[in-house]
């Protein structure tokens, strides 16, 4: 233990003291104060750059993801594969093209009650003036958690020239946290966890990640190689604390967030959810993480594991994860169409996203959603009432901003993925795999981790699989012995077993049978209802009848519930023969309604389409009537029914005139009405039991062509829309082609 006060000073003791040069990086937005430092790997000793190497640690081992709130989520996840197989021999293989070196690791000094974060330190004490053998010293601490003192100049109050300073502090109470630079910190640490056989409990799960990497290099060694080689194997570490932090409204994990996005805007960027789940900068990613805790805290019926929120790479439009049925990009849209807008979207329906809105527009939308007014006076914190917007807003309001979404627009959403019936049935199913997976040896143990704790875990896993499986090819080209199945390829193996048991407890929960053909047709609706143009349809649907109905933050939770009660009894109808409407929106069912080929984001448009279809059947009426005008209801379907019949008809006479070259322009518009007309109407008798009357009624008061207005079907004006991505444990295929859609071949005249 070692004692930091001069004799007129309380006493106090710190356990880690470290010794580096100083500075204070000072802007409007605050004060960062750093000492530049060293650590090292090699075998076990007592000097403080050993010491600080073991206090460093990743973000994932001191805020366990199953416990963490997303506003402490502070780094992207971490790519063992790419750590073990890509620096990690960087650091202990020779090269032939010169030395190597790894610039800083960045770690934030944070406040910890034992192994819980906590937002502040104790209060700021300054320390007088002393001396001890090194020379005169002077700074502050707070309580016992740390302390900071700079050398002074001999005889005078100031700064010695050198900048050196001392950093210490308690374990307990304070920690050091890697903000950036967390791979080359996972690569020196695992090198020095394998040598010293010290994972510890926090980092015994991704040891299998490193060992078999590491052990088989340290094995080609003799012990005076292994000598040579960690004898001066150091590394620079900076340290960074922010002295202002403390106090009412102040938080030393908020801002070691926004300093972590700060450091990472010119590096490689982390991907698009990471980069949302940790933005404190505009209401949409605060909004979106908020509701995302409603499914980590366990408020609402989804669990988290069906949410996908930590993809490394790419954003998608349907979850990559099986099982996952959304994920963090998907409620970011939902919530950016419901909350924000704008209003052009529900006041004409044939309106597709991809022109340019206008942020006025949406800021507007978003004040009169969230109702502000009621709670914020003309000007509050020097900001006008009506110029607060996405990206300006008063922070000391955020609370009533979050609660005012919540008594809304993030409770249906929150809802409605945990009580409509595909989504229960997907949630209820994950949790029952969860709940009854009894795991038998470090394998299994890895496999449930990846689904259900640890973020990130399970892209590290197919990596490493593909990795091995990519190695032992080129290996049987050479004549080589192929490399045995480690514990991670095992593990890969046992996810994929579960993925199937998984299928057959969703089909059996859904549809109510768990034989092949059931567990087939099942999955080919999930493959649906999982996609962000499915899901941001459903809310596009609820949005437009609470925007034409004038319902209120007062009537929302009315609404929900009424809202969920008809889609589901919608769903639960139809015919007896089959599997009535749950498969509604397949793609391959005879008579499909869903004649898109390709899910992108921006047919969500035509999605709203089917869910008004489905609210309009009698067994929907009894619950929704209360809340929304049967005839409001009928006219927002005839509208969007008109629109996605143009867009079948626009689509079909591109097909018929690419084997049909030498047909009119008319010819070609007369023939594929006549088709869709068909086709439509026998889909719409499948599933609704509209008769053709109806439907010939239907068309006569429609407009002969309700063609969407849009500048393009390819940009969301959220994102860039991708297509469909085909679950990552199956065969990959190709969308059915529109013709095969229709069920139709076109031959040339």
């Amino acid at each position: 233990m070692m004692k930091k006060s001069n004799e007129s000073d309380k006493e106090v003791e710190y356990q880690l003291l470290q010794y580096g040069t100083w500075g204070r990086f000072v802007t409007p937005a605050g004060t960062v104060e750093f000492l530049e430092t060293k650590a090292r790997i090699g075998a076990a000793a007592k000097d403080r750059e050993k010491r600080l190497t073991q206090q460093l640690r990743p973000v994932r081992e001191v805020l366990p993801s199953q416990v963490m709130d997303f506003n402490q989520l502070l780094q992207r996840d971490l790519d063992d594969h790419r750590v073990a197989t890509g620096l990690v021999p960087y650091i202990l293989e020779q090269s032939s093209v010169g030395p190597g070196f790894f610039p800083p690791i960045l770690a934030a000094l944070l406040p910890f009650d034992g192994t819980d974060p906590i937002p502040s330190f104790p209060e700021r004490e300054d320390v007088d003036r002393w001396d001890d053998k090194i020379g005169w010293w002077q700074g502050y601490r707070f309580g016992e958690s740390f302390q900071f003192e700079r050398m002074q100049a001999q005889g005078e109050h100031i700064d010695h020239d050198i900048k050196l300073g001392r950093l210490s502090w308690n374990p307990e109470d304070a920690r050091l946290v890697v903000i950036d630079g967390q791979h080359r910190a996972m690569a020196l640490l695992a090198v020095d966890r394998t040598l010293n056989n010290s994972w510890g409990q926090s980092g015994e799960k991704y040891k299998y990640f490193y060992e078999p990497h590491i052990q088989r290099f340290l094995a080609s060694k003799t012990a005076e190689e292994k000598k040579q080689l960690f004898a001066n194997l150091e590394f620079p570490v900076t340290i960074v604390w922010f002295p202002e932090a403390n106090g009412a409204d102040r938080d030393h994990h908020a801002a070691a967030r926004k300093l972590f996005v700060d450091v990472n805007q010119n590096a490689r960027a982390p991907s698009e959810s990471r980069l949302l789940l940790l933005s404190d900068g505009d209401l949409l990613s605060i909004f979106t993480r908020e509701v995302l805790n409603q499914f980590r805290k366990g408020t609402a019926k989804l669990p988290i594991c069906a949410v996908e929120y930590d993809h490394p790479g790419r954003d998608q439009t349907s979850s990559s994860k099986w099982s996952a049925i959304s994920n963090v990009i998907t409620l970011r849209d939902c919530l950016s169409r419901a909350v924000f807008g704008p209003a052009k979207f529900y006041t004409d329906l044939s309106l597709s996203f991809g022109s340019k809105e206008s942020e006025s527009g949406r800021a507007d939308f978003m004040r009169k959603t969230l109702e502000i007014a009621s709670e914020i006076g003309e000007t509050i914190d020097d900001l006008k009432r009506d110029e607060i917007s996405n990206t300006e807003f008063p922070i000391s309001h955020l609370d009533f901003f979050n609660k005012q979404l919540m008594k809304g627009w993030g409770n249906f959403i929150a809802r409605a993925l945990g009580e409509i019936l595909p989504y229960a049935a997907h949630g209820a199913a994950i949790a029952l795999l969860r709940d009854n997976w009894a795991t038998a040896g470090s394998t299994d143990s890895l496999a449930k981790d990846a689904l259900f704790e640890g973020v990130g875990m399970y892209w590290t896993i197919r990596d490493s699989q593909r990795h091995w499986v990519n190695a032992n090819q080129l290996r049987q080209e050479i004549g080589e012995k192929p490399f045995e199945k480690t514990d991670v390829v095992k593990t890969w193996e046992t996810i994929v077993q579960k993925q199937g048991e998984f299928q057959k407890l969703r089909s059996k929960l859904y549809v109510g049978r768990d034989d092949e053909n059931a567990v087939l047709t099942s999955n080919e609706a999930f493959d649906v209802f999982a996609t962000n143009a499915c899901q941001l349809g459903l809310v596009l649907a609820a949005r437009t009848l609470v925007y034409r109905s004038g319902i209120q933050l007062s009537g929302m939770d009315s609404f929900t519930s009424a809202f969920i009660a008809a889609v589901n009894a919608a769903i639960a109808g139809g015919t007896k023969t089959g599997f009535g409407r749950r498969t509604v929106l397949s793609r391959n069912q005879e008579h499909a309604l869903n004649r898109i080929p390709k899910l992108d984001t921006p047919y969500a448009v035509y999605f709203r389409y089917f869910w008004f279809e489905l609210l309009c059947t009698p067994e929907a009426a009894a619950a929704i009537e209360s809340v929304v005008e049967p005839q409001l209801l009928e006219t927002a379907r005839d509208e969007t029914r008109g629109v996605y019949a143009s867009y079948l008809v626009r689509e079909w006479k591109k097909a018929l005139k690419r084997t049909n070259p030498g047909k009119t322009d008319k010819e070609l518009q007369a023939e594929a009405e006549k088709e869709v007309s068909e086709t439509l109407q026998k889909s719409l008798s499948r599933w609704f039991g509209v008769k053709k009357a109806e439907f010939e009624a239907w068309q006569q008061k429609t407009p002969a062509s309700s063609e969407i207005q849009s500048s393009s079907l390819g940009d969301d004006g959220n994102g860039s829309s991708e297509d469909l991505q085909v679950n990552e444990l199956t065969d990959d295929t190709e969308p059915a082609s529109f013709e095969e859609l229709l069920e139709k071949k076109i031959e040339p005249d």
